[in-house]
């Protein structure tokens, strides 16, 4: 090497040591910036100058040191163990979060709110069957019965708007993840036209796009692998949603029916075919870790709002292993139905006491329900006798001729629930208090057909609070009261939010684990930074040194000379 390629080598060092505290330096400025990878310095060798050939030596003569690269430091599996559990975490925690509301709307937070009218109406009972015909005691159980229905559906639709306060929560969030999907089809088309060259890295756009899967993974299960160029393409609930240059847009499902938006894949549908055959979730595996099945807050949501409002019609005739792989899923759902059949349970039980029914068979031998001329009668003797609880749309009986036992009259035919119209069915969305009996406490029945008061009424009101014949669920046979009915509800509510609960503690604890691993890969060290900036700068200096000492040597031999 000639003397003046001694000054070449300095220099080398002096551009090396520079580019590497500009580094140093950027670390350090970024040491709060959130999502910023720390980055961390390669040094390599010139390619050396040959200056002979030799049989036992390169006879090479080196040409000093060259900046290498700043290279990004993070762990790919620590990112997607962290990305899996933290949208595991969001999951337990909104499923937590509706479970908590529903508490909330049953007043069972900070007391007994609902519970209190279902025992005052069960007191109001036992007062009026202490003085049958007391204007007073009837007059305070159709009060009762009112507060009864007024609290059972404030509950009802309490519960009915947070499903579609979650509703538009899911419009949020699928928005948020398209913008997202936008933004690192964006940042991919950005790196690679940055590191096409092969000279630049963009490593602030990749803390972007890393911050973007981060925030991706706790909305929704997300798979991604990165290519050789920069880009990444991103997989959520195993359909391809970003690709090289584009993405495909999640979309929602309007079901004019119930009003709910269902995130759904509309690419996938072929011309004619409805985009609802494509959902972006898939329930029917159930909700499990052991296959990620429960990844995700729009999920959650997803899954606790359920698919519509329901009644106590949703829970009829399911086996235990239909209602566990259906509405029991569905947080809002299963509750709805629950509530709801129980206030059809009470309802229907009361009014059968007031205006019982009977089978006739007329002379075709059709079997009808009709008005039993021997239940209780109001003040007025009027016929058929009240019911307390009305339906909005269908009176309790119809007038037909018939003729039963070779006998032609008219009786009062029952009107059937008709399942396919909520019109028709005692629940919660089409009862009213019996406006007869809100203007005449009076026609409220209590006497017998020869205008005794009837104690076997009363007392038949009182045992009904007392009686077991109501069960909970298909998984939860026993026979309760309706007191103990709503109890084992709001205890069964309570110990579900307790498991979420305890699973998303379980969770959190986790991803805090991982969080603190992955940042001490990737976080910036303030200690670790100003040692190298200290090591940068004397080797910088030593460069520096490096070359006065060629320099003065240079002017040495061209003096003599």
């Amino acid at each position: 090497m000639s003397t003046f390629g001694g000054l070449y080598v300095g220099s080398s060092g002096i551009k090396a040591n520079q580019n590497s505290l500009n580094t140093t330096a950027h670390n350090l400025a970024n040491i709060n910036t959130k999502g910023y990878t720390r980055q961390q310095v390669y040094q390599a060798d010139l390619a050396p100058n040959d200056v002979g050939a030799s049989s036992i030596s390169m006879m090479q003569a080196g040409l000093g040191v060259s900046y290498s690269e700043a290279r990004q430091i993070r762990d790919v599996f620590l990112d997607k163990f962290y990305r899996l559990e933290s949208g595991r975490d969001k999951f337990y925690d909104t499923a937590y979060t509706g479970i908590r509301e529903l508490e909330l709307f049953f007043g069972e937070l900070e007391g007994v709110a609902f519970q209190d009218s279902t025992l005052q109406l069960y007191q109001s009972l036992e007062e009026w069957d202490k003085i049958p015909d007391d204007s007073n005691n009837l007059d305070l159980v159709i009060l009762r019965s009112y507060e009864f229905l007024q609290r059972a559906q404030s509950v009802y639709d309490g519960v009915k708007d947070y499903q579609r306060d979650i509703n538009d929560k899911i419009s949020s969030e699928v928005d948020a993840i398209n913008d997202i999907g936008r933004n690192i089809v964006k940042l991919n088309k950005d790196i690679m036209r940055i590191e096409a060259a092969g000279i630049e890295k963009a490593d602030d756009l990749r803390d972007e796009r890393n911050a973007l899967l981060d925030d991706l993974a706790e909305y929704i299960n997300v798979d991604y692998e990165e290519l050789h160029d920069g880009v990444v393409l991103v997989k959520v609930e195993g359909e391809y949603f970003v690709g090289r240059s584009t993405y495909n847009e999640m979309s929602t499902y309007y079901d004019k029916a119930t009003g709910f938006l269902t995130p759904v894949w509309a690419h996938l549908a072929k011309e004619g075919e409805p985009a609802y055959e494509h959902p972006v979730f898939d329930f029917s595996h159930g909700i499990s870790s052991a296959n990620n099945s429960d990844i995700g807050s729009l999920k959650s949501m997803v899954l606790i709002r359920g698919t519509s409002q329901a009644n106590y019609h949703d829970l009829e005739g399911l086996t235990a292993e239909e209602y566990t792989e259906g509405i029991q899923m569905r947080t809002m759902m299963n509750a709805e139905a629950e509530f709801d059949q129980f206030i059809h349970n009470v309802v229907t039980q009361i009014n059968d006491l007031l205006s019982p029914t009977i089978e006739v068979k007329d002379e075709t031998g059709k079997t009808y329900r009709v008005w039993d001329e021997n239940g209780p009668y109001s003040a007025s003797g009027s016929v058929p006798g009240e019911e307390m609880f009305i339906r909005n749309g269908l009176p309790r009986y119809t007038e037909k001729v018939l003729t039963v036992n070779g006998e032609r009259k008219t009786y009062y035919v029952y009107n059937e629930e008709d399942t396919t119209n909520p019109e028709t069915m005692y629940t919660l969305d089409s009862l009213n208090i019996n406006p007869k009996l809100l203007e005449d406490e009076s026609e409220l029945p209590h006497l017998t057909r020869n205008g005794s008061v009837n104690y076997e009424l009363t007392s038949a009101m009182v045992e009904l609070f007392q009686n077991r014949s109501m069960t909970l669920n298909p998984t939860d046979t026993t026979q309760l009261t309706i007191l103990e009915y709503y109890q084992n509800m709001i205890n069964m509510f309570a110990s579900e939010g307790e498991t979420y609960k305890s699973k998303e503690q379980t969770v959190a604890g986790t991803v805090e684990s991982i969080g603190n691993k992955r940042q001490q890969v990737l976080g910036v060290s303030s200690d670790e930074e100003l040692s190298n900036m200290i090591k940068f700068q004397n080797a910088f200096n030593a460069s520096s040194r490096y070359i006065n000492v060629v320099n003065e040597m240079i002017e040495h031999i061209i003096m003599r000379l």
